[in-house]
């Protein structure tokens, strides 16, 4: 399979062009994103790593539909998961149950590098009193959010060719491995742009409550709501930089995707 090497401007046009996938159907996307809410909130972190790929090629075959002039309506979402065989989504669970060992390998990680600066003891001396401000419970979690969302970037386009391509997972893991290396300046970029879109909507937005005196369970409401419209956004990017690292013809989807903003 050819893989494309690109610019890191290329990050910004697939942070554009998902921000107009999104725009082209956001009451599909938002739909979506409550029903994958209200889907993987009872099976709390292990099940939503685990339905994780089936959800994210969920979204991206909307944006394909919606390129390809297909209906997007939420009658046709219903059958997605029929057109795909059974051992597609079989792989795409596998892919799930890789993305649980890595979760948990990267806590073991933090903690094992948290622990060259602090003892055991004192450690679980914070967890235990609920301490989450402590300088050592903080970096154990910001490491092993590192550590994930490496990990998840690296495997950013293997759903989506375990789904179109019939690859197995491991091939899937490789190939997602090698575009992403290949266009890492552009994936880095598309990346920041949207944490930093994020994180001026999360000040923003949380710095209006406290000037309003807002109560605690409003803050919750926030917290759920902003990820409800963000993922979607994310998933659109990842679907314009999967269309652009695996296409053969780039710059005729590039032109079809013009024209349709037009």
């Amino acid at each position: 399979m050819h893989i494309n090497k690109l610019p890191a401007k290329a990050g910004y046009a697939w942070f554009k062009q998902g921000l107009w996938l999104f725009g082209q159907n956001p009451f599909i996307f938002l739909i979506g994103s409550l029903c994958s809410l209200v889907l993987i909130l009872p099976l709390l972190i292990v099940g939503e790593r685990l339905l994780s790929p089936l959800i994210r090629v969920g979204f991206m075959a909307v944006c394909r539909k919606k390129l390809n002039q297909k209906s997007t309506l939420p009658t046709t979402q219903i059958t997605l998961l029929s057109t795909y065989n059974k051992k597609t989504v079989a792989r795409l669970l596998l892919l799930g149950l890789y993305e649980i060992i890595a979760f948990l390998i990267s806590a073991v990680l933090a903690f094992l590098i948290v622990l060259i600066w602090t003892t055991p003891d004192n450690f679980i001396k914070d967890m235990v009193a609920e301490n989450y401000a402590s300088f050592y419970v903080l970096c154990v979690l910001v490491i092993r959010l590192i550590i994930y969302r490496i990990f998840c970037i690296l495997t950013r386009f293997a759903p989506a060719l375990i789904a179109w391509h019939r690859i197995p997972v491991h091939k899937a893991l490789g190939l997602s491995v090698i575009a992403c290396w290949r266009n890492f300046s552009a994936i880095m970029l598309n990346s920041l742009l949207w944490l930093l879109c994020l994180s001026i909507t999360y000040t923003l937005a949380f710095g209006i409550l406290f000037m309003l005196n807002a109560n605690p369970p409003v803050y919750a409401v926030l917290a759920l709501t902003i990820p409800i419209n963000s993922i979607p956004i994310l998933l659109c990017m990842n679907y314009a930089s999967y269309v652009d690292c695996f296409s053969h013809d780039i710059e005729s989807l590039r032109r079809d995707l013009a024209a349709e903003k037009a």
